[in-house]
This record gives structure tokens, C-alpha cells and sequence, in this order.
């Protein structure tokens, strides 16, 4: 399992990785992971290196993706200045609503629970992201009282006796020279008072031609946003344009800028005042002025705030304007949320002293949201309390675990009707009610039988139930169970995610603007670390999986918490041969036999002679008491606080060990055997051996030997890995490049190693002991025999010309066999020659060589004849423990051969 660190790190790694991968789902997330980027200690990068994730190579991933982002803004022809105002959010949790960063966290922790973030100030996110440059429409209606002034032009079309177009413009001095007219003073007039004298002229002085006049282009002109604008100053402007087209001209407002009190002068006079939150909340835009040249828009600063925080629907700082009282400032924020706790509200405020005090509220009461409201003031509303009241709770290996109405006379039989309630698996035998028995939440555990409350006449039928009362229903499960079905848990919910991120992967390709290559990559690095948390994820959920123990354990810890000094944890202990050995509380009037019930039953194994309670008196010393688990007293035994009951095993009940016999016996086959039991006995039961066997070649292999084996291999790949860098690092110390022969020759003997087999073979003198004349062979468990044929041939292995086998002649020693192979190699050993016997016995011609014994060297059928590498000539100069390894190589491999070829 990995730390909490390190899975911290993958965390931050999957939601960069997911920005990149998901462009529309998870583009709000962009700057939180940026931001993430940015603030990377040199400790958060090592403990990523060292957990196996390349952030650095993420985050510069999310550069690519941004640059996709401004081309996207440059094809639609509005540049947009991305802005943080004090209403941005800042990444750390939900803003007004679930993020996407909180949303992807909570996708790979279900636990995880977000920063509460800080509150903001209401509204300055309308300027979050405006444009560069703003221009007004000017494709729209022009209302028959638009103010006609210079730079203004008119499209005139003359029909009737002329018939033809024009388009005028109002010069600087008001005047627009007009076709068949002359100069006419049109400048201060709405354009329905100067389209009705210019109609009624043209039809007194021509006569029989009519006009049709509308506006053309519009005039530009100069006002000035002041204040507090994100850029006060001069604006030119479009004679269309409003207040808030001007501000949002000048960039928006500064942090500090009122919303509420925008002024619109005239002249030196105000001639309106915006208030924002008409437009935010309202959509009113009946102050929304059109302005006119030389205007002035003046921001003042912020007036008096309240904040408003909890359940309410727009969390947030709002600038006060008229508002008086409680009931006004809610309204600004939205309103109550249906889990709003109104009675429980309150106001931290600044007294009079200085000091900051607290006003409790009732906003379900009038006079609660009549409270007068002071600028500072921060208004809380409490969520509802999650605890439920007055409910009885059902839960565990039910089909529908759920909480049910409590009321006066509610009984079990009232909630258990009939079986189709519960799956087939229920533990009839076994179930419990937790009930507080006072406010401070004490538990009492009572325990009933789910069969008799099923029962038509049961005795539990009836059982009184009080409100919390949560009744716990129980499978009937056993250890080995309980594991299988957190294995299929976790494959099943690894399939889930595999197809997940096979979906994700087929949408990488269109959101990433990244070469093929580095794709590839990053996606193979994506997949490795997302299948690395889901594991960590399927882990978790192994523990989680519902079981009698993960349901009782959390009632276990709370009446361990509720012991005090003389009155000690209301819970037994069973243990020893039942299906569900552990701890369980002590229910009223427990007895033996109840206990037996709660731990699933005995196993097929338990001894029914006799059951032991260790208990402790009240000197805290220890008594042992012994009880027959069949006789009358397990029922009328009443167990205390803190009672262990010990279940004892039937001896070596029904345990089956078995010996494999193979090759040249009578009748091979697996073989049950009693304890004590001797290998002889076995043969003979086998029937013997065929009339082919080779009995002095018998092959005798043991599980425990195997795992020693093993284990001296581990060991040895340790050791020969250790000297091996070792002296490469001495090489590279002395500036010595390494002999590629001795630096080859190394690596293959290393492979080997890896490569090898443990066999666990026993060298026994099987003829012998059938003679009498050595020691039987005890039986163990997975003891097997094999008995070859009789062989005629000598093979010769190792550091000679051309390693193979020959016909048996006796005439021949051993050197005549290595001579007829082409003779020795450099790098052999001379000294080291040694002969595996077909028995597996090494012996050594004339003298000792790494604990092999010395017997005659005389050569018979089977034998093998081992020329070993010498370790004190280049290449493999320097490592003394290449002797022992390829010795024990040869012997190995000789042996896995043998036992290969007859299962074979």
C-alpha cells in the first residue's frame, strides 16, 4: 500500500494528467493546476520522482493546452484579457457549486472533503474576462429619440418624381447639406423630429418626391470613466452606448469599487445612479443610460458590507445599499437552502468597545429577520443537523437496507415479515439491535435469532424496538469466503475502471495539440500511474467489504470507549476452531452456546469435549474454566465482560497428507498416508517397481527442502548482485573500463541464476533402506518419489569443447569421457572436476571441492561428469563466489532436467 504521501502526489498528477486529457470537462481546472505547477516544491518534485510520476513533464503539457486556447479565442476574433478579480474563486474547493477540481478529487477519494473556501465579495466576477477592446452594436434599431449630433449620417433614398439615394452627414457645425434642400440645422434633434421636418420640406419645395430617411453610420464620441475603473481615463465610444458599455471599456472596475453608486454626470449634475446588483440580480437595466459626449462616469469606492455565509444560496460579501435588516441582506443572497437551520443563525459583529460580539437570531421569527443590519456584520445560517430522530435503522445482509418511521409500539415482526427481505446467505441464528440507553449515547447490545422473529409463534417476534435503534442482520460467512469475495470485488471494479480509461484514452487524441510521439508517451505514463490509484482504490475497498467483522468492529470500539475503572468493556472473545473467531459484544444473559452462535458456528474440526473460558476476578488475576460444549451447561453458563472462550481442534482431524509416486513403480499415483508412516511402507503399497527401474537413481524431492532451497537462492542472487556492482563501481573509481568478455560472461552466469529452479531434492540410499540396511525415510507432506529407468549413458557438462552425452563404456575413466568432448577450455578448472552420481551424490576424483564427497571414481550408467568455471583466471577475475554458484547452477539444472524428462 502506498503512503499517504505518495498517493497525495498521484492525486495532483491525475488531475494535471486530466486537464490535458479532457478539454471540455475539465477546462475550469486549468488554472487550479497551474497553479498546482507553480507552487511544486523540490520536495513535492523528489517524492514524485521517487514514487515513479513525472509532474514536471505534465506540467509542461498544460502550456501546449493553453496555446490551443488562444488560437481557439484568435479564430473567433475577440481577444479576451484573462483577470482575476476578487470575486475568482481560488481553486481550493467549490466557489458557489461544486468545482471540477473538488469533482475530479472526489472521483478518486470518495472521503475526500474540500477546504471550505473564503468568502468572496458579490459581482466583480462580471469583469473577469473582458475583451481587450469593446465596441458598442451598431447594427441595432436606432429609437426615434436618439439625439442627432456631428459625425451622425443619414441614407436618404427620393422617390415620385426623383428617384435616387444619398447618404449625409451632420458637420461639425450641426448642419447636414441636404439634396434639393441645401444646408438644414439638424444637430440637437431626435431623429424622429429631424426625419419629420426633412419629409415635410422635400414635400413643400419638390413636389411629388417623397423621402424614406434612416441612419446610417453612427458618430463616435468621447467620454470619461473615473474613479475606480480598472483603467480610468478617456473612452471613445459609440453614440449607442450605455453605462456599462463604458465601463467595461475601461476594463471593469477595481477591487475596491462600489457596484452600487456608479454615478452618471452630466454637466456637472448626476443625472442617474447604476446600482450593478439591479442588472445582477434582476436583469433591470432601466438605469443603464445611454450616454452622450463629454459624459462622465464616476466609481466611487465601496460603501459598508455584510458577508453572508452557510446555507444560503449565494454565499458572498454584498455591499449595502438601502438594505435595513436581515430579512433584506437573505434576499440579496438568494434565500434560505432547504437544509438551512434558520433558527439557528447568528451575526458576528463589531460592538461599540471595539470588541467583536455575536448576536444570536431566529430567522424563522419576524423579529429574527426584522434584526437591524450594521455594515461588518457577518451573517451565518447553520446547516439542519444530519443525525435523524425518531428512526429505526436496518442494515447489513438485508436486500434493502434503510431507515424506518419509529413510533409508539413498533415491534421487529413489524419490519421482518418474510424471507424474500434478506438473501439466502442470512445468519438465521445470529443478529443484533445497538440501542443508546441515554442521552450521552451509551450503547446496549441486545442480540436476537432472525429465524424465530420469521416464525409464526417465534419468541423474538415481538421484541420492543425504541428510536435509533439499529438492528444489524448478518451473513453467514466463514474466513476463506470473506476473502474470495473481496478478490471478485476487486476484479470487477478493476474491469469498471479499465473500460474507463479505455473511453478516456479515445478522447485523448482530439484535446491535446501535442506531437504523436510525446502523446504516446504521456499516455502510456497516464495509464500506468491510473491503474496504480485505482489498485490503491480496489485495495480499499478489500478492506471495506461489508463482513460480519467490519459490521461489528466499529460497535466494538465504542464500548471500549464507554469502559471505565470498575466497569470494563462489555465484550467476549472467541477464538480457536469457529467459523468467525474475534471479538463481540456481551450481549443480556449471553451464554456459552449464544457466544458459539455469534462466531458463525462451529467448524467441522471443533472437539466437543470440552471448551475453555479464561475470565478475570476482581483481584485481576486469571481462572480457567473448563465446560463440555454438548452438556446443559452451555446454555445455563452465563459469560462476564471480558471472558475469552477458547473452541479447542479435534486432533489432526480429517487431515489428509499426501506422497506422489512416479516413474517405474507398479502403481504411480498420489498416496494418503497416516502419520508416522514410512516411505517402504509406501512402495510397498505401490506395488514395487517395474522390472526397468533404476533404484539407485531414485529422485527424492521435499517441499520444505524446495522452499530452503529458494530461499539460499534469494540469497545468493543478493549476494553475486552486491559483489557485482561492487566491483564495477571499483572499476569505475580507478577509471578501468570493464572487459566486455568478463562484463558478458558475468551477466549470462547472473541470467542463469535468476533463470534457476529450487527442486528440493533429497539425496536418499533408497536401495539400502529397502535392504534394512539405513534408516527409513519419515513421510512429510508432499514428499515425492520418482524412479527413472535404467540410463546408458555418461554425460559431460561445463567448460569443455562440446558439452553432450555418451554410450556407457566401462573401460573408460573420466578423463577419456572429457577428451572424447574435445578436451578442457580455458577457463576451466581443472582442479574442480567433480561427478554427479545418478543418485545425485557429487564425488570429487582424488580429492574435496566445495563439500562434495570422496568415493570412487569409477564411472557408471547415469553418471554426469561436471567441468566447473575457474573463477581464479580472467574472465571473471575477482568474484570468489562464482565457484559456489555455478557449482550449485550444474546441480540444479542437472537435477530439474531429470525430474522434467520422467514427467515428461
Amino acid at each position: 500500500m502506498q503512503s499517504a504521501k505518495t498517493k497525495l502526489m498521484a492525486r495532483i498528477y491525475v488531475l494535471i494528467a486530466s486537464v490535458l486529457l479532457s478539454g471540455s470537462v475539465f477546462a475550469n481546472s486549468l488554472n487550479e493546476a497551474k497553479a498546482m505547477c507553480s507552487n511544486l516544491s523540490d520536495s513535492n518534485r523528489a517524492l514524485a520522482k521517487s514514487a515513479g510520476y513525472d509532474v514536471d513533464k505534465l506540467c509542461r503539457g498544460l502550456d501546449s493546452f493553453s496555446a490551443k486556447g488562444d488560437s481557439d479565442q484568435a479564430s473567433s476574433g475577440v481577444t479576451v484579457i484573462p483577470r482575476d478579480t476578487v470575486s475568482t474563486t481560488d481553486g481550493r474547493g467549490m466557489g458557489q457549486g461544486d468545482s471540477s477540481l473538488e469533482a475530479m478529487m472526489r472521483m478518486l477519494d470518495p472521503d475526500f472533503e474540500a477546504e471550505k473556501p473564503e468568502l468572496k465579495p458579490f459581482g466583480y466576477d462580471l469583469f473577469a474576462n473582458v475583451p481587450s477592446s469593446f465596441a458598442a452594436p451598431t447594427n441595432v434599431p436606432v429609437s426615434p429619440n436618439y439625439l442627432l449630433g456631428p459625425g451622425d449620417e443619414l441614407s436618404v433614398i427620393f422617390y415620385g418624381k426623383l428617384n435616387k439615394s444619398s447618404t449625409v452627414e451632420v458637420n461639425r457645425d450641426g448642419f447636414v447639406d441636404f439634396p434639393e434642400l441645401g444646408p438644414i440645422m439638424i444637430a440637437g434633434l431626435t431623429f424622429s423630429e429631424a426625419k419629420k421636418m426633412l419629409q415635410t420640406q422635400m414635400e413643400s419645395q419638390v413636389i411629388g418626391t417623397k423621402l424614406n430617411i434612416s441612419m446610417g453610420a453612427l458618430r463616435s464620441m468621447q467620454v470619461f470613466v473615473l474613479g475606480e475603473a480598472f483603467k480610468p481615463g478617456a473612452y471613445s465610444v459609440s453614440a449607442l452606448s450605455t453605462i456599462t458599455h463604458a465601463i467595461m471599456s475601461a476594463g471593469g472596475v477595481s477591487d475596491i469599487a462600489s457596484l452600487r453608486n456608479i454615478k452618471l454626470k452630466r454637466n456637472g449634475k448626476t443625472v442617474v445612479t447604476l446600482d450593478l446588483y439591479d442588472l445582477l440580480l434582476a436583469g433591470d437595466v432601466k438605469n443603464d443610460f445611454r450616454l452622450q459626449a463629454s459624459d462622465v462616469i464616476y466609481i466611487p469606492t465601496v460603501g459598508g458590507t455584510v458577508s453572508v455565509d452557510g446555507e444560503v444560496r449565494r454565499p458572498a460579501i454584498y455591499e449595502l445599499n438601502g438594505e435595513k435588516t436581515a430579512a433584506d441582506i437573505l434576499a440579496l443572497a438568494g434565500g434560505l437552502t432547504p437544509k438551512s437551520f434558520a433558527s439557528s443563525s447568528r451575526i458576528d459583529r463589531v460592538g461599540d468597545d471595539g470588541f467583536l460580539t455575536v448576536v444570536d437570531l431566529d430567522l424563522t421569527q419576524n423579529s429574527g429577520k426584522r434584526l437591524k443590519i450594521k455594515s461588518g456584520d457577518y451573517l451565518t445560517v447553520d446547516t439542519v443537523i444530519e443525525e435523524k430522530k425518531s428512526i429505526v435503522t436496518m442494515q447489513g445482509a438485508i436486500h434493502h437496507p434503510a431507515d424506518y418511521s419509529w413510533r409508539e409500539g413498533l415491534t421487529l415482526s413489524d419490519l421482518v415479515s418474510n424471507e424474500s427481505q434478506f438473501p439466502s446467505d442470512l445468519d438465521v441464528n445470529y443478529a443484533l439491535i445497538a440501542r443508546q440507553i441515554d442521552e450521552l449515547g451509551n450503547l446496549s447490545i441486545v442480540s436476537f435469532k432472525p429465524k424465530d422473529v420469521l416464525a409464526a409463534n417465534g419468541s423474538d417476534k415481538g421484541m420492543q424496538l425504541y428510536p435509533r435503534d439499529q438492528i444489524y442482520f448478518f451473513a453467514k460467512d466463514i474466513e476463506e469466503e470473506v476473502d474470495e469475495k473481496a478478490e471478485a470485488e476487486a476484479e470487477k471494479k478493476q474491469n469498471k475502471f479499465q473500460a474507463g480509461l479505455n473511453t478516456t484514452e479515445s478522447n485523448a487524441d482530439n484535446t491535446v495539440n501535442q506531437p504523436e510521439a510525446e502523446l504516446t508517451e504521456n499516455n502510456g505514463s497516464d495509464q500506468s500511474l491510473l491503474m496504480m490509484m485505482n489498485q490503491d482504490k480496489v485495495d480499499d475497498e478489500k478492506e471495506e467489504l461489508e463482513t460480519r467483522e467490519t459490521q461489528i468492529s466499529p460497535l466494538i470500539e465504542r464500548l471500549k470507549t464507554e469502559a471505565t475503572f470498575g466497569a470494563p468493556a462489555m465484550i467476549v472473545e472467541v477464538k480457536g476452531a469457529v467459523k468467525l473467531p474475534g471479538l463481540y459484544p456481551l450481549t443480556p444473559n449471553m451464554s456459552l452456546a449464544d457466544i458459539v452462535d455469534a462466531a458463525g458456528g462451529l467448524k467441522e474440526s471443533a472437539y466437543s469435549g470440552n471448551a475453555e473460558i479464561v475470565r478475570q476476578d476482581n483481584s485481576n488475576s486469571e481462572q480457567s474454566l473448563v465446560f463440555t460444549l454438548s452438556s446443559k451447561l452451555t446454555d445455563e453458563f452465563k459469560l462476564q465482560a471480558q471472558d475469552s472462550v477458547f473452541v479447542k481442534s479435534t486432533p489432526y482431524y480429517l487431515k489428509k497428507e499426501i506422497v506422489t509416486l512416479g516413474g517405474e513403480v507398479v502403481f504411480p499415483g498420489e498416496y494418503t498416508f497416516s502419520r508416522g508412516e514410512r516411505l517402504s511402507s509406501i512402495i510397498e503399497r505401490a506395488g514395487g517397481f517395474t522390472s526397468v527401474a533404476d533404484v539407485n537413481a531414485a529422485i527424492f524431492t521435499r517441499e520444505k527442502l524446495k522452499e530452503r532451497e529458494e530461499q539460499e537462492l534469494k540469497r545468493l542472487r543478493q549476494k553475486l548482485n552486491g559483489e557485482l556492482s561492487s566491483e564495477n563501481l571499483s572499476d569505475a573509481s580507478k577509471g578501468e573500463k570493464p572487459d566486455p568478455r568478463q562484463q558478458a560472461l558475468k551477466e549470462e552466469l547472473m541470467s542463469e541464476l535468476n533463470n534457476v529452479e529450487a527442486t528440493g531434492r533429497l539425496v536418499i540410499p533408497l536401495q539400502s533402506i529397502l535392504d534394512g540396511d539405513a534408516d527409513d525415510v519419515m513421510l512429510e507432506a508432499g514428499d515425492n518419489l520418482i524412479i527413472p529407468q535404467f540410463r546408458q549413458e555418461v554425460s559431460v557438462v561445463g567448460e569443455v569443447q562440446r558439452p553432450t552425452s555418451y554410450f556407457f563404456d566401462k573401460r573408460l575413466n573420466y578423463k577419456d569421457y572429457i577428451e572424447q568432448s574435445g578436451g578442457l577450455l580455458q577457463t576451466a578448472n581443472k582442479k574442480g572436476i567433480y561427478i554427479v552420481k545418478a543418485s545425485g551424490q557429487v564425488v570429487v576424483p582424488g580429492g574435496k571441492f566445495l563439500g562434495a564427497s570422496r568415493k570412487s571414481t569409477k564411472i557408471e550408467a547415469g553418471d554426469t561428469i561436471v567441468v566447473p568455471l575457474d573463477t581464479d583466471e580472467r574472465p571473471v577475475k575477482g568474484i570468489k563466489l562464482l565457484a559456489e554458484v555455478s557449482q550449485i547452477l550444474y546441480q540444479l539444472s542437472l537435477g530439474a532436467a531429470a525430474i522434467s524428462s520422467l514427467n515428461n
